[in-house]
């Protein structure tokens, strides 16, 4: 009898290939993106909405990158009288430049990679870059009698540890509604020119976010 004939009379052992499950699948897809609402305060640097590119390298450890960009504008007058009946103008206008960086590890608790709810724990650095720039001028019944122009660059690191939350949606489970708390605290702030703040420091101080990431 042929091999083909024996294994259709059930004699010759057969190989049967298991499906990919969701551990098998899960470093299929390697790269994720995201888009995370973050609670950190705007004045460090952190915008509310951070895009994140992420690699899983092991099955439950992965490294993400963030990044973004803040430019914000402002300016405003004020008007007063002198003793004398002197009219007082004050005008001024800013700008100010954040560019923030995360970089973290993201490391699954859940041992069991099928499951829709997942567990992470998160650890990593933030690089804060800063630029502000403003101008004052005065004037007295409108003629300019004083004029201050100045700079300043400020850098700010930040350590910090926490816990997350993933939840798989769908049916392929590659679009992921996450969540996570995270305690920050600021090793590194450097201001310029010094102002007597270069030996200030926060933290720890505890945030929030929200977000969703895709594997691709």
């Amino acid at each position: 009898m042929t091999a083909a004939a024996l294994a259709v009379a059930g004699l010759w052992p057969q190989q049967t290939m298991a499906a990919p499950g969701p551990a098998a699948d899960s470093l299929r897809h390697r790269w994720t993106v995201g888009l995370r609402y973050a609670g950190e305060p705007n004045f460090y640097g952190f915008g509310k909405f951070l895009p994140t590119v992420g690699y899983q390298w092991r099955p439950r450890w992965e490294v993400e990158v963030g990044g973004a960009y803040r430019n914000n504008r402002y300016e405003g007058s004020a008007t007063g009288f002198t003793v004398d009946g002197k009219q007082l103008d004050y005008q001024y206008h800013g700008q100010t430049r954040w560019t923030v960086v995360p970089v973290r590890v993201r490391y699954t608790l859940t041992r069991r990679a099928e499951r829709r709810l997942q567990f992470d724990a998160l650890g990593g650095v933030a690089l804060s870059f800063g630029r502000n720039s403003w101008e004052q001028i005065e004037l007295e019944n409108a003629v300019e009698t004083y004029r201050y122009q100045a700079q300043a660059r400020s850098f700010y690191g930040l350590v910090g540890l926490g816990l997350g939350g993933r939840y798989g949606l769908g049916p392929s489970r590659r679009l992921e509604l996450a969540a996570e708390w995270t305690l920050h605290q600021q090793l590194v702030h450097r201001f310029r020119p010094d102002y007597g703040t270069n030996r200030s420091r926060f933290g720890p101080v505890g945030y929030w976010g929200l977000g969703l990431r895709y594997k691709l």
